[in-house]
This record gives C-alpha cells, sequence and structure tokens, in this order.
C-alpha cells in the first residue's frame, strides 16, 4: 500500500516529537487499514487523528500505541462505535462484530499483526469477570505488566484514550 509521503511524514515528526515509535504505529495502521480496505481519504484522516493526538500529548504521556491507533481507525470508519467505546458501552465481541474482526489467526503477516494489535484491545474491553476467567496461559493475563508505572487500570484505557482524541474532529 502507498500512503500519501506527505501524510506519512507528517506522521513522522509528530511520532518523533512525541517520542513515540513510529514503525510500532504503522504496523498497527496497515492490517486495520488493509482488513477494513481504507480508503486514502480516510487513510488521511487516520494520519491526522494520530499527527493531532501525539502533538497534543507530552513525551512522557503514557500511550498505549495499538489502542490509539485502533481507536483513531475506529473514529474514522464508524464514529457510532467510537462513541460506544468513548463511554464504555462496546464489549470486545460486539467490536469485532461490528468491524467483522473475526477468528483471526497468525498464518499470514497482516494477520499476526492484527491478531497482536486485537489483543491489546481484547485486553482493555473484557469486563474483570471475563479477565478472571481467562486460562493464565493466555498472553494478555502478562499484559499490565508493562503498565504498572502509570497507574491506569485495564478497563479505563480505551476511555481515556478515546476522550483524549474526543477532543478534535477531523473533516
Amino acid at each position: 500500500m502507498n500512503w500519501g509521503s506527505s501524510l506519512r511524514l507528517t506522521l513522522v515528526k509528530k511520532c518523533q516529537r512525541s517520542n513515540v515509535d513510529l514503525t510500532l504505529n504503522l504496523d498497527c495502521i496497515e492490517p486495520l487499514a488493509n482488513h477494513l480496505d481504507l480508503s486514502l481519504r480516510q487513510l488521511e484522516k487516520v494520519y491526522t487523528n494520530l499527527a493531532v493526538f501525539y502533538g497534543s500529548s507530552s513525551e512522557n504521556h503514557f500511550k498505549l500505541v495499538p489502542v490509539v491507533v485502533f481507536l483513531s481507525v475506529v473514529k474514522v470508519v464508524d464514529p457510532p462505535l467510537f462513541d460506544q467505546l468513548l463511554h464504555q458501552k462496546a464489549s470486545f465481541g460486539e467490536v469485532t462484530n461490528q468491524l467483522n474482526i473475526h477468528h483471526l489467526n497468525e498464518e499470514t503477516e497482516n494477520n499476526r499483526k492484527l491478531f497482536g494489535l486485537m489483543s491489546w484491545v481484547r485486553y482493555a474491553l473484557l469486563s474483570e469477570q471475563e479477565f478472571k476467567e481467562l486460562p493464565e496461559e493466555d498472553k494478555i493475563k502478562r499484559y499490565g505488566n508493562s503498565m504498572w508505572e502509570y497507574n491506569i487500570s485495564r478497563e479505563r484505557l480505551i476511555p481515556i484514550f478515546a476522550q483524549q482524541q474526543s477532543m478534535f474532529v477531523v473533516k
């Protein structure tokens, strides 16, 4: 996929200023863009959302890239779903149904990236009961280890980042 070079350059600059890994952002955007068949205009809006988000975040501000990218894409392709996520009204099952992301496997590179991204979304959207019922060997049980220093609860990840992204509108 050949994305507009000026859009990519804008995101590069914002990522550098915000101390964010550009490769990780692109690794998260690409599988969603391919799965949802985003148009160039939609990609432009996603890049703009990310550039504004990173540009308005301090360097030390916690940024969970897979979740931030996911929300930026959802904000563009399905605003009502974004609103449900903002207000904690959507479950992981509802999100995957709405976006037609089912039965992910890790057979292809794109699927591996999409699976990884959606694992973070799943981590953030599971209810406390669902999370407790996960088998100990489920990888998402350990995701919280990378967040303890920020003192953010798992259930607040999506609403926090959605609220930050809802403060601006890209037309």
